[in-house]
């Protein structure tokens, strides 16, 4: 298809009018100007990072193991470590990993070879050393997107969007799904397509997106409307959970779980069960007072799913874990924090990818020609023998300080 002079001069007016009406309209307000930083404070902040880095780079390898005090660059850098050394802190054994993993992984077509990789304790039952470097999230209260900016207007439409979706309309493959399904629940006319339709061996997992998004808006704005919506889906949940009575509580037969675990196809089945896991672990932890429900669901379903792989065994488990398993590990450690429980950090641990993190424990590249979505939070698993924690450096005050996003 040709394209003349005259329909591109069409194409490039027709954007021209859009972004015009879209600023009339207030849709995408210019940012206001950043305010210049004075001459002396720019050149005192470039000489101190000259000088972070100028020790960095001068640090001999056989030091780089060792974190030094934090800095105004080190702060946001990981540590360095001379894995040619640290290396030799592991115990390896033989581990049986895919050549691929990810959509479509077959077992019969995706050989495995045998690779040497740190035995990492699974199930994890020691008790975790405290990080090196401890960081806390900024309450979501006490930060705000400036009126008037561009990202308020996207967070407003955003807001604007959850308000304005239909719960019976999310809730209802988990309804059907439920063992004796009650004539009380209504029946949304809107029915979700795309994966999220009924026949999607992916639903159930946007319902999980919208808790942990309802969350995270409702702790900021304190919208009424937007709560109490949550709340409902949140006890309608419960309902469902109730129908089935084992702690499990999804939109699909837990028979997709029994696939999996015969490794056999199936479309990503902990993958859907990390964003509703999530998500009831956000409406818990971002709401003063927490949610009582949201976090007893997220124990009975945490439980559940311990009792599935553990069953398995690690050896079996492990081989599950080429295909997509969304962040189970990265919620089930969360909701080991969250409760203190010892049985949920002995699960998350199990779905910690030994093919994965073991290469970079070893300072090899894992991640070229990886499936992203197969590699979510993926936290580094523990050592059975973990080398001695370095000295305790003095900590410096903070950087920066909680300001308004936007508002430069």
């Amino acid at each position: 298809m040709r394209w003349g002079r005259a329909g591109i001069g069409l194409v490039v007016v027709a954007n021209i009018v859009f972004i015009a009406q879209m600023v009339r309209h207030g849709a995408a307000p210019k940012p206001p100007a950043r305010k210049a930083q004075p001459q002396q404070q720019l050149e005192v902040e470039n000489a101190a990072l000259r000088r972070d880095l100028e020790r960095l780079q001068q640090q001999p390898a056989a030091a780089a193991a060792v974190p030094a005090a934090p800095t105004s660059l080190s702060t946001l850098q990981p540590p360095r470590v001379d894995f040619r050394t640290s290396s030799a802190n592991f115990t390896l054994r033989q581990t049986s990993c895919p050549i691929y993993s990810g959509p479509g992984y077959d077992k019969n077509r995706h050989p495995s070879r045998d690779t040497p990789l740190p035995a990492f304790e699974a199930p994890f039952t020691s008790t975790p050393q405290p990080p090196r470097l401890p960081l806390s999230p900024l309450p979501l209260a006490d930060v705000s997107l400036a009126a008037g900016t561009r990202w308020h207007a996207a967070f407003e439409t955003n807001r604007e969007f959850l308000r304005l979706v239909d719960t019976d309309a999310l809730l209802l493959s988990w309804r059907l799904n439920a063992p004796g399904f009650r004539s009380a629940w209504k029946l949304s006319k809107l029915r979700l397509m795309g994966w999220e339709h009924t026949g999607s061996e992916l639903r159930g997992h946007f319902l999980g997106h919208w808790l942990s998004a309802a969350a995270m808006v409702v702790a900021v704005t304190g919208d009424a409307e937007l709560r109490a919506r949550m709340d409902s889906v949140v006890a309608s949940l419960a309902e469902v959970a109730e129908a089935h009575r084992s702690g499990y509580l999804s939109a699909f037969p837990n028979t997709f779980l029994d696939r999996l675990e015969a490794v056999t196809p199936v479309w990503a089945p902990y993958y859907t069960l990390h964003k509703l896991l999530s998500g009831l672990l956000m409406q818990h932890t971002l709401r003063d007072g927490g949610s009582a429900t949201a976090l007893r669901l997220a124990e009975g379903l945490g439980t559940y799913v311990g009792g599935r792989v553990k069953a398995l065994g690690v050896e079996k488990q492990f081989r599950t874990l080429a295909q997509e398993c969304g962040g189970m590990n990265d919620a089930l450690w969360s909701l080991s924090a969250v409760t203190g429980a010892v049985a949920h950090r002995e699960t998350a641990s199990l779905f910690d990818k030994p093919c994965l993190l073991g290469p970079l424990a070893m300072g090899k590249d894992a991640l070229t020609g990886m499936h992203g979505a197969t590699r979510p939070p993926s936290p580094p698993p523990l050592p059975l023998s973990p080398p001695p924690p370095p000295p305790q450096a003095t900590p410096r005050s903070p950087c920066c300080s909680a300001r308004s996003v936007g508002s430069r």
